[in-house]
Order: C-alpha cells, then sequence, then structure tokens
C-alpha cells in the first residue's frame, strides 16, 4: 500500500513531525491535494499556542490555505 507523508504537532508548544500514514481513502464527494504550498494563519499560531477554547483531535495537523494539484478525486 502507498503512504503519503503528513506534517502534525502532538499538542501546543510541541515540535512539528513528519510522519508517513497510509494512502487515505477519497471520499464520494471528496478529492485527494498533493500540497505545493501551506501559509500558517493566525488561528493555527493561537492553536499551537494553547489559546483555542475547545478540545482539538491531537494529533492535529494543521494548514487550511493550501495550494496543490489534484490527484485523486471521488465521484
Amino acid at each position: 500500500m502507498e503512504q503519503i507523508r503528513v506534517c502534525t504537532h502532538a499538542g501546543p508548544g510541541t515540535e512539528p513531525v513528519i510522519k508517513s500514514v497510509p494512502w487515505p481513502k477519497v471520499g464520494r464527494k471528496g478529492a485527494l491535494i498533493k500540497i505545493g504550498a501551506c501559509g500558517v494563519c493566525g488561528t493555527d499560531l493561537h492553536i499551537l499556542k494553547g489559546h483555542w477554547p475547545k478540545p482539538l483531535p491531537w494529533p492535529f495537523t494543521l494548514g487550511h490555505e493550501i495550494g496543490g494539484v489534484i490527484v485523486e478525486c471521488g465521484e
């Protein structure tokens, strides 16, 4: 099975960890994007400093301002 690399954080103030995970299943309305660039926004910084009011599912992958190429699409 192919794998992809992801960058996650174990919790506020932790160093990023790059690891390999199994190729994700793409849902019927989803897409898998090979990321070329990802921006870090103010929300990401608040999360990493522990200034987020709700619990998060750590380890957590940050970044939602992305640019890339679609490599797989759902129906």
